[in-house]
């Protein structure tokens, strides 16, 4: 529901350039209509995950997604 291809371009980077060791899991939870982008940036030893979904239209639900029937 939050952030942008922008927001998201400015993690990658950072998560790309990490010094991450053999032992460190990384994953990245990318809201759901920026899952393939995230994918095709991102370093593939860093893992890509949905953000889960909430009951209401929109707010500060920090990683949901829209879920509401009408």
């Amino acid at each position: 529901m939050n952030g942008t291809k922008e927001s998201l371009e400015e993690l990658i980077t950072t998560l790309n350039t990490a010094d991450l060791d053999d032992q460190t899991e990384v994953v990245c939870a990318a809201p759901s209509i920026y899952l393939d982008f995230v994918r095709s940036l991102l370093d593939p030893r860093i893992m890509v995950a949905a953000q889960n979904c909430y009951k209401v239209a929109k707010g500060a639900f920090t990683g949901e997604i829209r879920c509401v029937s009408h």
